[in-house]
């Protein structure tokens, strides 16, 4: 293509767009719409100055706007209530106060017994796996440590206390 051709097309846009807002600028399409709206607004009758109300008979106007239920319902309703909370957890048994007089000597016979210092025994009893003190079971037994447990009723859970040996 060249540059006369290309001169060409220019000089032919730029007079199709010339005449384009020639035509809108003499048959506005907005005239139309103009005219239409000055004859509905003189269609409209006067309205009395806004601290005048004779003539409205509010008496009347409540009872339709009353007869309207519609115009008081939510356009959103209303989120639902919040579920109501969980009853508190109640507090699980604090096993060391439970085994705080409790001592764990490191004498063991085996693998199933070792001594244990209370309050009623101070010299010490053997006890097997599985004996019962002050409501925790004895479940297990290192050389460094006896491991107790407590089922929690009221919890549902097993809790566990390591006492070192000593």
């Amino acid at each position: 293509m060249t540059f006369m051709h290309f001169r060409k097309g220019a000089i032919a846009v730029t007079g199709i767009l010339l005449a384009l807002f020639l035509y809108r600028g003499v048959f506005n399409p907005m005239s139309d719409a103009r005219a239409s709206l000055a004859r509905s607004l003189k269609e409209v009758p006067e309205q009395a100055p806004l601290g005048d109300h004779s003539g409205q008979d509010y008496a009347q106007l409540m009872q339709r706007i009353d007869r309207a239920p519609h115009l008081w319902q939510e356009l959103i309703a209303p989120p639902p209530a919040p579920a109501p909370a969980p009853p508190p957890k109640p507090n699980a048994p604090d096993m060391d106060a439970m085994l705080a007089d409790i001592n764990v000597g490191k004498a063991q016979i085996g693998t199933t017994k070792i001594k244990v210092f209370t309050p009623e025994s101070p010299r010490g009893d053997w006890v097997s796996l599985g004996t019962v003190i002050n409501g925790c079971t004895l479940e297990s037994f290192t050389s460094e440590e006896a491991i107790f447990r407590y089922y929690w009723k009221a919890g549902d859970e097993t809790l566990r206390l390591a006492i070192p040996r000593q």
